[in-house]
């Protein structure tokens, strides 16, 4: 059935183009005009074909990810109190959620979307809201890296990588040996890098460098940070790495890399020398969250495909979901999930408006990498021998899980961080 508004008419169907017209006869009548008409056709390819993520939507139709769904969703959730409407009043109350739970990447960004041109905004201000320009607030960059650089991120045209990690220096970020050592105009730099990801499908790598040496008892001094252009597909002249073998993680690759004598000139370099480590360190807040954000739907993932399997897979002559262990760990797997949540949407709420909270960020990226790996594999569990074959996604969710509890600061790093804020120890 299609959805009509009081402006835009939205046709949607299992349907293949062609078949559109003559299904919805209205748009064979010659009778009917549109100022604009905005079709869109997907095939499925990772998710079966529903009609809740059929496109298109009331104002927009996109191909692939955008990777500031969860971001609009927490704001979301974060100014739910402070929206008003002299117009609507308290039934404004009623609007709520703007976003549903279980909706496509699309339909999240379309509802906030008609959201903010409803109340009034320009639809590319409000585009420009939503998507906002890449390192469009960071104060690191010089205006020329920003004239030279932004627009073309801004498009999704300019991709990167960044590269800190080493083979002895993971956690501790001050441990990196790899050195940047003065020549002429510019640096060359010499060492290992470990975990670049995406380093040949990227036009830019980011290099941390050590330029000097730590001054005593203050070993995160000395570091320094580097833009270097690059051509998509290669790795730079002067570096060469290869992927390293992972157990999860499929959609991209990671790469060693050894730079031997690579040059990069002073205009290369991002913010102020010496000082890599407080740029490093200072978006790790919203880079936990991102993290347990990037958990939970893992874990969500595994909720609902053992939903569905407990529906489907019957034994003894009924549905696995009709025995009570079955209904219990599901309903275990759904109360850990929306606990991990909430907890992510009050620290969202915090990093949005510019409120510390490193050690609520470290508590959600740990007990959200923690949960996800538990309900994945009680997924798993769920699914029995099926579950441990690649014919269904919980496998994937189980491992890809796994590395929630590694990067951005294992867990125990995350304790530390916790239990440091909590007995008043050092902020190092």
């Amino acid at each position: 059935m299609p959805s009509f508004s009081s402006r835009t008419v939205v046709y949607k169907g299992l349907l293949l183009a062609p078949q559109v017209g003559s299904f919805y006869v209205d748009l064979r009548d010659p009778r009917t005009e549109s100022a604009l008409a905005l079709v869109h056709q997907r095939f499925s390819t990772n998710t079966f074909p529903s009609w809740k993520l059929a496109h298109p939507y009331r104002f927009l139709a996109h191909n692939g990810e955008i990777n500031t769904v969860r971001g609009n969703v927490n704001w979301m959730y974060a100014r739910r109190r402070s929206m008003a409407s002299d117009l609507i009043g308290p039934d404004l109350d009623k609007m709520w959620p703007i976003i549903p739970h279980g909706q496509s990447d699309t339909a999240c960004v379309d509802n906030a979307l008609e959201l903010l041109v409803a109340g009034g905004y320009s639809l590319s201000h409000a585009m420009m809201m939503l998507i906002p320009e890449a390192w469009a607030g960071n104060p690191l960059m010089s205006e020329e890296q920003r004239a030279r650089y932004l627009p073309r991120m801004a498009k999704g045209e300019f991709l990167g990588a960044f590269s800190m990690s080493e083979p002895n220096a993971g956690s501790d970020i001050s441990n990196i040996s790899c050195r940047a050592r003065k020549d002429g105009t510019g640096y060359l730099i010499s060492g290992n890098k470990y975990w670049c990801t995406f380093a040949d499908g990227a036009d830019f790598i980011i290099i941390i460098a050590r330029t000097s040496d730590a001054p005593p008892g203050k070993r995160h001094l000395g570091l320094s940070m580097f833009f270097v252009e690059k051509k998509r597909g290669t790795l730079p002249k002067g570096c060469s790495g290869a992927p390293i073998p992972k157990i999860g993680y499929f959609g991209w690759k990671t790469f060693e890399l050894a730079f031997d004598n690579f040059r990069v000139e002073q205009s290369d370099m991002i913010g102020e020398e010496g000082h890599a480590f407080y740029y490093a360190t200072s978006g790790l807040e919203t880079a936990r969250a991102h993290t347990a954000a990037r958990a939970i739907g893992l874990a969500q993932g595994a909720l609902d495909d053992s939903i569905r399997y407990a529906g489907e897979r019957r034994q003894f002559g009924q549905a696995i979901g009709d025995f009570q262990n079955t209904r219990f760990r599901i309903a275990e797997m759904a109360t850990q999930i929306e606990a991990a949540r909430q907890l992510n949407y009050f620290v969202c709420e915090q990093i949005d408006t510019g409120q510390r909270c490193d050690k609520e960020a470290s508590m959600v990226k740990l007990f959200a990498s923690e949960m996800a790996e538990r309900v994945c594999s009680e997924g798993l569990q769920i699914h029995g021998g099926a579950g441990y074959t690649t014919l269904h996604a919980v496998e994937r969710h189980w491992r890809d899980a796994r590395l929630t509890k590694i990067f951005e600061g294992t867990s125990e790093i995350q304790k530390r961080i916790i239990s440091d804020r909590l007995l008043g120890r050092g902020r190092n």
